[in-house]
């Protein structure tokens, strides 16, 4: 027997009619992280998971459990469409959709050759559709099954195999789907299964290798520095007597974490050292602001920092500091500012005052936005010399903005688009200790006239002296700021007016540290968007979500707790008004 007549035969035998279920506080619950899904199931049964640990690769049994195993009665596995595929799921003139890639699947799953017949299936068509109680799309698939038998002669049966039931699941980078399948006498009970099924965060995706080519290319264009100590300790130290840790623009860290004494290489450089002298020479020369820590391994270190970089026109430029000493157990801060096009290209100064925060606004091409920052007082940076903010340019790409010294509380951060475009946030704060934190928004679309409000909490005495959130708190939720479970840097109000053809809105949210991730849900206009979604505590992510002309409404829900722990839920209901185009 084929293995594809095998299946058939296993499910022939399942057990007889399965009655219309419903869900009740009996059912078990499973939960899978890597793919972020929920689903519940009738206690009778059991259920036995495959598949990766960490990225969304999931194959689920439910059955009865018997002496020799699992009796299967309903199978699903959750696919996602490869790069390989698209070619042959794809219409012409059209992207793939999830309804051809379930179909696809369909066809796929069902093959199966053997020694002496194969299995395949053809006609497949979407013969129904329907919505789950969790505002899931689905596809009813039938297809024709085609059992040939070559030996002794050749015989050809058919046969009707389905309906399989498939779930939408894509979000805005793949295409994803569920294939759920069950005797036809069991396709009731499924379907319960299915009403139970939701998604409360992103499917981690697999995570693809790089190979780095002809690393060294370039390398006389690259940013090199070095830390050198006294002539001194040259016979006396086999090591360097210096430790020192980079921080580039990006956020990526290069040198000796001085609290762990483990070596961190994030930024691709090439290192040396001897025993007065140690440094780097980078692979990738990056515009902006890196930071410089020092510290030394024995007391009384006297020691210059040097920094080397490519100007507007290929020639180097320099900069450097001597005279300073370093000692154990303390860490001296330098910013380097790297811009080609500024002269000097580069600049080396001492960070002297740990208590501080640094905002970075950049795009990749023209700036295309402008900020106002606002402090707990009132006062705005550049408008009021007392704010001790002090804004300055990186160029045409990049904006730099410093506080010092600055008071603890709640900053609002303004930012205004003047151009089409995107920008990037990056972030850098340091308690009175020198505990820096580094939270960071990447590419952040943005319109001519829109407005982006950003919540910076400074506490100079926290572990995490800032902490960056939504100053919006989108309207179905308390005011008070310890117990919001939702914020929002854009939207900033409940209702959103778009132009004539807007088809995506960059929504900016912000998780509260108190928020139960696996109530989270997501309804755009009744369709369950929730896979597009990571509610992580704390975390934060930019989401795109399509819009139709008209109105479009957002739900989102989440539960979570108070500051004095009581259990509390929320409901933000946001409004997209896309134009219609005039006459």
């Amino acid at each position: 027997m084929s293995p594809g007549l095998l299946v058939v035969a296993l499910l022939s035998v399942l057990v007889g009619a399965g009655a219309a279920a419903a869900a009740d506080a009996t059912w078990k619950t499973h939960q899978d992280q890597a793919c972020g899904i929920e689903l519940k199931y009738p206690a009778a049964y059991a259920l036995e998971p495959s598949g990766a640990r960490d990225f969304c690769s999931l194959w689920l049994r439910i059955g009865v459990r018997e002496a020799r195993g699992l009796r299967m009665l309903f199978s699903m596995e959750v696919r996602e469409m490869q790069s390989a595929e698209r070619e042959a799921v794809a219409r012409p003139g059209a992207p793939p959709s999830a309804r051809d890639f379930a179909l696809h699947v369909a066809t796929i799953q069902c093959a199966a050759d053997g020694p002496d017949g194969s299995t395949y299936c053809s006609n497949g068509e979407v013969r129904s559709t329907f919505k789950t109680a969790q505002g899931f799309r689905g596809f009813e698939i039938h297809l024709t099954e085609v059992n040939e038998t070559l030996s002794p002669k050749k015989v050809v049966v058919k046969r009707r195999r389905g309906p399989i039931l498939a779930l939408d699941l894509s979000d805005d980078e793949v295409v994803r789907v569920l294939m759920a399948d069950s005797a036809p006498a069991r396709l009731d009970e499924l379907k319960a299964i299915l009403d139970t099924f939701r998604v409360w965060t992103k499917a981690r995706r697999q995570t693809p290798r790089v190979v780095e080519m002809s690393p060294f290319r370039n390398a006389p264009q690259a940013l090199a520095l070095r830390v050198a100590a006294g002539e001194q300790y040259r016979a006396s130290r086999p090591n360097p007597v210096t430790s020192w840790l980079l921080i580039d623009p990006r956020g990526r860290r290069l040198g000796r974490d001085f609290a762990t004494g483990a070596w961190l290489a994030e930024a691709p450089a090439v290192t040396h050292s001897t025993g007065i002298e140690s440094g780097f020479m980078l692979r990738e020369t990056l515009e902006g602001r890196y930071e410089l820590q020092v510290t030394a391994s024995v007391p009384g270190v006297p020691y210059l920092v040097a920094v080397q970089a490519p100007a507007l026109g290929g020639s180097p430029a320099m900069a450097r500091l001597a005279g300073r000493t370093a000692e154990p157990g303390t860490i001296d801060r330098y910013e380097v500012v790297y811009s080609p096009a500024s002269t000097p290209a580069v600049t080396i100064a001492e960070v002297p005052d740990f208590s501080r925060f640094h905002i970075l606004l950049s795009s990749r091409g023209e700036l295309t936005s402008e900020w106002i920052l606002t402090d707990p007082q009132g006062r705005q940076a550049g408008l009021d010399p007392a704010a001790k903010v002090e804004p300055r340019g990186l160029g045409r790409r990049s904006m730099a903005l410093d506080v010092r010294q600055p008071t603890d509380g709640a900053y609002t951060l303004q930012v205004t688009g003047t151009a089409p475009g995107s920008y990037s946030l990056g972030f850098r704060a340091w308690n009175r200790s020198g505990t820096a934190t580094r939270p960071e928004l990447r590419d952040v679309s943005i319109e001519p006239g829109e407005v982006h409000l950003y919540r910076v909490e400074f506490a100079s005495t926290a572990a995490i002296p800032l902490r960056l959130g939504g100053r919006f708190d989108g309207g179905g939720q308390k005011s008070d700021e310890a117990t919001r479970l939702l914020g929002y840097a854009s939207p900033t109000t409940v209702e959103t007016r778009l132009r004539p053809g807007v088809a995506r809105f960059p929504l900016i949210i912000f998780y509260g540290a108190r928020i139960r991730p696996v109530t989270f849900n997501a309804l755009l206009n009744g369709d369950n968007i929730s896979g597009r979604f990571t509610p992580d505590p704390e975390g934060y992510q930019i989401v795109p979500v399509p819009l139709a002309p008209g109105l479009n409404t957002l739900v989102l829900t989440v539960e979570g707790t108070t500051a004095t722990g009581q259990a509390t839920a929320i409901t933000d209901r946001l409004v997209f008004r896309v134009e219609s185009p005039s006459r």
